[in-house]
């Protein structure tokens, strides 16, 4: 397929020279009919009436068959030149229709501004992209008709640009379909001018890029949620893992403190009842003997108690769960242990709340330990306040104190066994507690703040 440009090449040469051939070809057939009259008729004879000249028929003839072959000759050029006229004019055609059938099928769109910014044309594809027809875009302004006002002085720019420098350019915007949809093309812009090198109007190819854009953005927002997914799955892995090695840590430190726990209370049995021997044979020993022996005694009681704490750290005893009230689990575990002097006690329990379904010996364990480790925290006085309300189903105990409260940093190991923070503790208390709670289908949480309290929420079951 030639280009247009050779095809309006060749009309013009065709049209040049059909303007030359023809005005000389009449102009010569009628000299040469002229002269061949001027030999037959004597012209000067007739109408000057000078002598007349003898006819040579001769030379006439010849001169007769030499205009005729010459006249036939321009007629003949003649017509070949305008048969190359009328091909140039039917190729050029031709051609114009082949591509602007391209412009209108093509997919892309086609948009061409002229100097004042008035809408020339726009291809099909474009026109229903945008809900338009050709006579509604003709000779409308572009920037103002179909460019967002945000964008408008972005594109006036790239407009002067084309002028300027008369260089293609690449740019984005966006453009308004009649319904006041938002577009956004990716335009590919070229100055056209004119042969004397005036500007004559824009051409524009653009390319539909909303929807590559949406599913771009799209795209980049499931990254960044896969990759919190991604994040929180491994923070659960992790949890997990952490999770399996405190299970793999409670079940060794249990084997090891059931053995340890047997081996002990035999000792600590006899050193009980040699410390009651003597109190009972020396009754009139004298102050500091009695003083011993009462050390004796009580340090054989906390030694029990420790012990008491590892058999129930090693013991993996099924609930045995039954209804008990909340109101009677509270008491039984405040009378375990005597309240110290300067805490006050509030306990607010509603007497219409369900009965907790567990094991009562075992959540009995679990408040008393909350409840000493409240005192503790309390040594030189504060308040413990015991609440209890039904929620979704589950009764949540909160035992809270105005201690020392917990640090960020111990936050996460309260509840490892043998971790704590106390001179005279061995931390098995809270990983008792939250042994036995799970074991009774509850959960403990804890909140705290370092030098305002500490608040322990116990979540129990009630049977439906």
């Amino acid at each position: 397929m030639k280009g247009i440009g050779t095809i309006e090449k060749q009309a013009k040469r065709a049209v040049q020279k059909g303007r030359i051939c023809l005005p000389s070809t009449v102009m010569f057939l009628f000299l040469a009919f002229f002269s061949w009259l001027n030999e037959i008729l004597d012209l000067p004879h007739l109408l000057l009436g000078a002598p007349r000249t003898p006819i040579n028929w001769r030379e006439a003839s010849i001169e007769t068959v030499i205009i005729v072959f010459v006249g036939l000759f321009s007629v003949l050029k003649l017509i070949r030149d305008m048969t190359e006229l009328e091909c140039a004019e039917e190729n050029l055609r031709k051609e114009k229709q082949f591509i602007d059938t391209l412009i209108q099928a093509s997919p892309a769109f086609f948009v061409v501004i002229d100097a004042e910014g008035k809408t020339r044309m726009m291809n099909e594809s474009m026109l229903l992209a945008l809900g338009y027809n050709q006579d509604q875009i003709s000779d409308h302004d572009y920037l103002t008709t179909f460019v967002p006002e945000c964008d408008r002085a972005a594109l006036s720019e790239i407009f002067e640009k084309l002028t300027r420098y008369h260089e293609p350019t690449l740019n984005e915007n966006r453009i308004l379909a009649s319904d006041g949809r938002e577009l956004l093309v990716e335009w590919h812009g070229r100055p056209v001018f004119k042969e004397n090198g005036q500007f004559d109007f824009f051409f524009g190819v653009g390319i539909d890029i909303t929807e590559r854009k949406r599913a771009e953005q799209e795209l980049k927002e499931y990254s960044e949620r896969l990759e919190e997914m991604v994040e929180e799955r491994t923070k659960g892995l992790q949890e997990a893992q952490e999770e399996l090695i405190r299970k793999e840590k409670l079940a060794m430190m249990g084997q090891l403190a059931g053995g340890l726990a047997h081996e002990l209370r035999n000792p600590l049995g006899t050193i009980s009842n040699a410390a009651y021997f003597l109190d009972t044979v020396l009754s009139d020993a004298d102050k500091t003997t009695k003083e011993y022996l009462e050390l004796i005694s009580s340090e054989v009681r906390r030694s029990e108690k420790i012990i008491s704490d590892l058999l129930g750290f090693s013991r993996n005893e099924p609930p045995h769960k039954e209804d008990i009230p909340i109101t009677e689990l509270v008491a039984q575990a405040l009378e375990r242990h005597q309240q110290p002097g300067g805490v006050e006690l509030f306990i607010d329990i509603p007497d219409d709340l369900p009965s907790a379904f567990v094991d009562p010996g075992q959540i009995e364990i679990v408040l008393a330990n909350l409840v000493i480790n409240a005192y503790q925290a309390m040594s030189g006085g504060g308040k413990l306040t015991i609440k209890c309300q039904d929620i979704k189903g589950k009764l949540a105990l909160t035992i809270a104190d105005t201690g020392s409260g917990i640090s960020q940093d111990n936050m996460k190991k309260i509840f490892d066994p043998l971790y704590t923070t106390r001179p005279l503790g061995i931390g098995l208390g809270l990983a008792v507690s939250k042994n036995l709670t799970e074991a009774n289908s509850g959960s403990i949480e804890v909140k705290s703040e370092e030098g305002v309290g500490s608040t322990f929420i116990v979540n129990l079951p009630i049977n439906k």
